[in-house]
């Protein structure tokens, strides 16, 4: 490391010296080669009255009934600390608010290595994502007006007595984009657990991305807050998605004869159902669950609607729904949609186009009214308004067919929306001149850098449930994350807003 950071982190280091001074009841901080590290953020020293004030109630109350305990006596776990404060700053709740720092210097406290601890449930973490849980997950955020929102969950398992509405943020995570290897795996893990103390309840994954390590590392982090007691799964909000295989998954069913070559569009994309079944199970294992809230099917449409025509497609469609609706009925999802990248975006002309109202009409045949084609997925950004603007998907309405919007049409027919790519795979972060234009836009002042003004933008979009966007480095992971403390824009801030962009 070179001098100037080496001295940055001195500085703080001598900062909490003199912070010690003032708490009696905590020791120095120490360990043998903190200097050479800097970390992203240093843990506030906190006393015993401080420890209780952090730990009543709220999102980082748990039940200790359910801690695990130390393994002192297990080869190579991590037992010694090497910093005397980690137990107090884990039981304050910072493995969750600053998994950076903890992770890396807090390992035993931050129980990174599940079997050192003695009392751990074994089996997938059982439940999924409720209108109580994600109602008290809310309750528990600091998070401004308007950063949650209310889905009613028009499908069966919902106890009739409550209200039947999930509670979901307004930003969620994705796991896209990323190198292959360990240390992106821990920075997907870190920003998992970042993000939902920053309020965000909703986590996306799937199992292609980054090769199947996407739901490995999101998987991890599930896995210290069920250890660590804290969140409950019920508050979360976990979706995957199925077609694009991870490595050497559409190898092995091909091989086993579980599917043939015929079932594989473009040699990379299925929806076969044994195929479905597959990836599934594999999801299920990675991230540590017993039920995903959402299945979706990954982008059918952009990667079989032109190979097969539409009527081929929509028999293979209707089998996947098929068998979703199975998966329902056998636990091991809630609910399952569409994630898509075009066929919701264009008019109605193009051979790309997909009716959402056929898809829900193929869902209805196969699970009747009680159907669990829930949700979708699509672009929504500053440069992807089509979901909200432009009038290309056909509804009934009153005794005529019309065409209105996608978020029109979606609100109609009980479907709920998830943005994907508010920047554009960091593209739109590249454009100067809008990078000039959001600076200058009134009702995006209180909204710092270019990259949260885009998420404010995506998340403010009329009739979008949650704006989903992927994000790894500490810096962009805080940025985005106060992002919650902010009201979203209300619709007539919105349309100033866009207004100026397009000017």
């Amino acid at each position: 490391m070179k001098g100037k950071p080496r001295r940055r982190w001195a500085a703080v280091a001598a900062l909490l010296g003199s912070l010690m001074l003032l708490h009696p009841a905590c020791a120095a901080a120490s360990g043998p080669d903190l200097a050479a590290d800097e970390p992203d953020y240093y843990p506030p020293v906190i006393d015993a009255a401080g420890l209780a004030a952090q730990r009543a109630g709220g999102l980082f109350a748990r039940d200790e009934s359910a801690a695990a305990t130390v393994a002192s006596d297990s080869t190579g776990c991590p037992v010694d600390e090497r910093l005397e404060h980690c137990p107090a700053w884990a039981q304050a709740g910072e493995c969750l608010r600053n998994p950076v720092f903890m992770r890396k210097f807090c390992k035993a406290s931050c129980k990174l290595v599940p079997r050192c601890f003695a009392r751990i449930d074994e089996g997938l973490w059982r439940g999924h994502a409720t209108p109580a849980g994600t109602s008290r997950f809310a309750l528990g955020s600091s998070a401004a007006e308007g950063h949650f929102r209310q889905h009613s969950v028009l499908y069966s398992g919902v106890d009739s007595a409550e209200d039947a509405s999930l509670t979901l943020s307004s930003l969620g995570m994705g796991t896209y984009l990323g190198a292959s290897d360990a240390d992106t795996d821990e920075a997907v893990t870190s920003a998992v657990l970042k993000s939902i103390a920053s309020g965000w309840n909703v986590i996306d994954t799937a199992a292609n991305y980054r090769g199947g390590r996407a739901e490995t590392a999101a998987g991890r982090a599930l896995q210290s807050l069920r250890l660590l007691g804290d969140a409950e799964r019920d508050q979360l909000f976990i979706s995957s998605k199925a077609g694009y295989p991870p490595a050497g998954l559409l190898e092995d069913l091909l091989r086993e004869g579980e599917i043939q070559a015929a079932d594989v569009v473009g040699g990379v994309h299925s929806m076969h159902p044994s195929y479905l079944f597959a990836s599934l199970d594999r999801s299920l294992s990675e991230l540590g669950l017993s039920t995903l809230d959402l299945l979706f099917l990954h982008n059918p449409a952009e990667a079989q609607l032109a190979a097969l025509g539409q009527a081929e497609f929509k028999r293979r469609l209707r089998d996947a729904f098929a068998f979703c609706e199975e998966a329902r009925r056998a636990g091991k999802i809630r609910a399952y949609g569409i994630a898509s990248w075009s066929c919701f975006r264009v008019a109605p002309g193009n051979k790309a186009h997909l009716s959402l109202e056929s898809a829900v009409e193929l869902a209805r045949q196969v699970g009747g009214t009680d159907h669990g084609f829930r949700y979708i997925q699509l672009p929504v950004s500053a440069a992807m308004p089509e979901a909200w603007l432009m009038p290309w998907q056909e509804v009934q309405q009153g005794g005529s067919r019309t065409l209105v919007p996608l978020m029109q049409a979606a609100q109609q027919l009980g479907i709920g929306v998830f943005g994907s790519g508010p920047l554009l795979e960091a593209a739109l972060l590249k454009d100067a001149k809008l990078t000039s234009t959001l600076q200058s836009v009134p009702q995006l002042r209180d909204v710092e850098d270019t990259a949260p003004r885009l998420l404010q933008l995506a998340r403010s979009s009329p009739g979008l449930l949650t704006a989903l966007v992927g994000h790894k480095a500490p810096k962009h992971v805080r940025q985005n994350g106060d992002l919650a403390q902010v009201p979203p824009l209300d619709d007539a801030a919105f349309q100033a807003a866009f207004n100026a962009l397009r000017a």
